[in-house]
């Protein structure tokens, strides 16, 4: 198949299984950081509503996590074909820009005080959008297969400005809200609100940028980077729980209870 590389015999499958077992109990980790934020008690409306969508980032984070395992699983077993990836890549997109939309949300209120609901909607309906046609107007024909992770496999590439600019969306919005609400937390009040801030912002900002890196077709064989995506990943997603909801005992040492939105 032209453009798509069936993953060998071997060590590779082995590799590639192991992979999609971590990534598997990442996505696991995700979804009960995402479930135990959507069940908090919030009074206030606006409060409450940032919260959801920042539950709603780690809900769908977690959905693309198991798809990644799912593929990942599919082709080291050789059965990754057009219409596996296809779906996948469909699906991602949407759960991707989903993801963004809620974090986006959420960040903004922290760092506006204010909803952004129908800007950040508009804006990733469009990226969704975009990245859809991009996607199939590449031709998805399998997979690339490196030691540690699968990749779509494509007829043709993109076009150098398209892929920039789409780049650039994926990338741009996150970090820049993550450092807006680093540097204008660096004098909260309280050590449960730096705890907080500082969990969130420079947490989601290093997740993000190696998540992003380790997608890249070049770096699928980079076994450091694929296992620090993954650690990060987790230890961050672990991070912000205890910070958001910590347990009794830390609560006692910071001598307050952490609110649910830090602005």
């Amino acid at each position: 198949m032209d453009g798509a590389r069936k993953p060998a015999l071997g060590p590779l499958i082995a590799s590639l299984l192991v992979a999609a077992l971590g990534t598997g109990v990442v996505g696991v980790t995700y979804a009960w950081v995402g479930a135990r934020l959507a069940r908090r008690q919030v009074r206030d409306a606006a409060d409450r509503a940032a919260l959801r969508g920042f539950a709603l980032w780690w809900l769908a984070m977690a959905a693309t996590q198991a798809l990644d395992a799912a593929l990942d699983s599919a082709a080291a077993l050789g059965s990754a074909g057009p219409g596996a990836v296809t779906i996948e890549g469909i699906l991602e997109r949407l759960l991707v820009a989903s993801a963004l939309a809620g974090l986006m949300v959420y960040l903004l209120y922290i760092v506006q005080g204010r909803l952004r609901l129908a800007a950040v909607g508009a804006f990733y309906l469009a990226y969704f959008t975009a990245s859809l046609y991009a996607f199939h107007w590449r031709g998805p024909q399998g997979v690339h297969a490196g030691a540690w992770r699968v990749e779509a496999a494509f007829a043709r590439p993109a076009p150098l400005p398209a892929e920039a600019l789409l780049d650039l969306a994926l990338l741009a919005p996150p970090v820049a809200g993550a450092l807006a609400f680093g540097l204008a937390g660096r004098h909260a009040a309280s050590l449960a609100q730096r705890a907080r801030v500082a969990a969130t912002s420079w947490g989601l900002l290093l997740w993000w940028v190696l998540t992003v890196a380790s997608s890249s077709p070049q770096l699928l064989d980079a076994s450091w980077l694929q296992a620090g995506a993954l650690v990060v990943g987790l230890g961050t997603s672990l991070a912000i729980l205890l910070s958001h909801a910590p347990p009794t005992w830390v609560l006692r040492r910071w001598a307050g209870r952490a609110e649910p939105v830090a602005r």
